[in-house]
């Protein structure tokens, strides 16, 4: 099925952008024509009227594989038969150098060589824990530094022992090349409920052993991901960062804002509320993602909400206008459930240049900035991404069927938006339950689905 639309100066800017066409080829009333040839995406753009002399025929773009060629076929009036081929060439970044995943590494090869015939996750856990343990703080310190420095797209990402790991590493390199994983905080009142547990939260600790505080269940579940995908903690892709513990971090840092926040339960034993004890697990939620902000990374929610999201805090603090500000974006990506971590490590290494621009999309989008591209613009490069990463995983399966999608969304808090002032609009005497009804809507519908589990939807029942 073929669909004809105009070509608008949005679809004009992205073309010239990625695929360097040259000036003057694309015209105001050129049209776009959408075909699907074999899981192939084939954008065909037809010349108006007022196309160059001489010029008739189309720019056909296709994509194959990771490589996106474009074909330039000229008609020329003088001589129909003859056909020019032109390659255009497609610069784009190059992905970074893997990440010296050195700690884990260790853990690795500790395994590989033990000979142990013990089930291999117990034994993994065993020699995660020793490894752990052995860390001095000048060596996490070097670790953190490492993670802070290291040039790629970084993603960070909260565990419990119920989080589905494997699932969610999977969904975190669609975006980032380093997907930093770290145990979720803990849950700040002692009084620990017993009908459920909030989704964000752990409940279980090993003690602190020095300066380590994982919860038992987050090393059992990075230990079976260690398991169950070796490759990705060997090639640099996943890492493991044990805390989030701030009186680590190198001394000119502890004044970042996450080290600032109030505790309102701890803080006041003996005199706190219900209140309290959500207001402080939701500072502890920003903690993490202000850390996030620290590491240079993005923060991927697969707990909160019904769908995957990008920037969930991030509002934007009224100047001129009159209301906090908070716009939500839809990101559709194939589903990555039924690949394997090691073909979409191999997707980002083939498509560097493509997987590049798309993160560089998103992390724009996430930053703070008044300047927005255009929508179309937005879409259209997600779009063209996805169409590039459904084809080559598709090719790589062993059955051909159909590749479901995925919805993530994307917050932003606009030009002066981000996680801080979240904790502004909180300070400033807001409810906390008015601030979470304006992280979850848009253009004043509701846009995200709370899971029950979370603490977000008691805080609004």
């Amino acid at each position: 099925m073929a669909v004809n639309t105009p070509a608008t100066p949005a679809i004009h800017g992205l073309l010239s952008r990625i695929f360097h066409c040259r000036p003057g080829i694309l015209r105001g009333d050129s049209h776009i024509e959408m075909c699907q040839f074999a899981n192939s995406g084939v954008l065909i753009i037809n010349p108006g009227s007022r196309a160059e002399e001489g010029c008739l025929g189309a720019l056909l773009i296709f994509y194959n594989s990771n490589i996106l060629h474009c074909l330039d076929i000229v008609r020329s009036k003088r001589a129909t038969s003859d056909l020019l081929e032109a390659n255009f060439s497609h610069e784009g970044n190059v992905m970074a150098e893997p990440f010296a995943n050195d700690w884990m590494r260790n853990v690795i090869a500790a395994r590989r060589d033990s000979g142990s015939r013990r089930p291999a996750d117990v034994e993994t856990e065993e020699f995660l824990r020793e490894a752990l343990y052995s860390i001095l703080p000048d060596e996490f310190r070097g670790l953190l530094s490492s993670i802070h420095d290291f040039p790629g797209f970084k993603l960070l990402l909260s565990c419990t022992d119920r989080t589905p790991l494997e699932h969610a590493v999977k969904q975190a390199l669609c975006f980032a090349d380093l997907v930093i994983i770290v145990p979720a905080p803990l849950w700040v009142s002692c009084a620990s409920r017993e009908s459920a547990r909030y989704a964000e939260f752990n409940y279980e600790s090993i003690g602190r052993g020095g300066c380590w505080g994982t919860p038992v269940g987050v090393l059992k579940n990075v230990a079976s991901l260690l398991c169950a995908a070796p490759d990705a903690f060997d090639a640099g892709a996943v890492t493991f960062l044990p805390t989030l513990d701030e009186s680590l971090y190198p001394a000119p840092d502890r004044t970042a804002p996450f080290s600032a926040l109030p505790r309102p339960y701890s803080g006041s034993p003996g005199v706190s509320k219900r209140e309290d004890i959500r207001l402080e697990a939701f500072y502890e939620l920003c903690r993490e993602r202000l850390t996030a902000e620290y590491l240079g990374a993005m923060h991927l929610n697969v707990l909160s909400f019904s769908r995957p999201v990008l920037g969930d805090f991030s509002v934007g603090k009224p100047m001129a206008r009159l209301h906090w500000s908070r716009s939500l974006t839809d990101i559709v990506l194939p589903d990555v459930k039924q690949c394997s971590i090691p073909d979409l490590i191999g997707f980002r290494r083939k498509a560097a240049s493509s997987c590049a621009e798309f993160s560089t999309l998103v992390a724009d989008l996430l930053k703070p900035r008044e300047a927005r591209p255009e929508k179309e613009l937005v879409d259209a490069s997600i779009a063209s991404f996805s169409s590039q990463m459904e084809f080559t995983l598709q090719s790589n399966a062993s059955q051909r069927e159909a590749i479901a999608k995925t919805n993530f969304v994307l917050g932003s808090g606009g030009g002066n938006g981000g996680v801080m002032q979240a904790v502004d609009y909180l300070a400033e005497g807001a409810q906390l339950a008015d601030l979470v009804r304006l992280l979850i809507n848009a253009g004043g519908e509701s846009r995200l689905h709370i899971h029950r589990s979370s603490v977000l939807a008691d805080i609004l029942a």
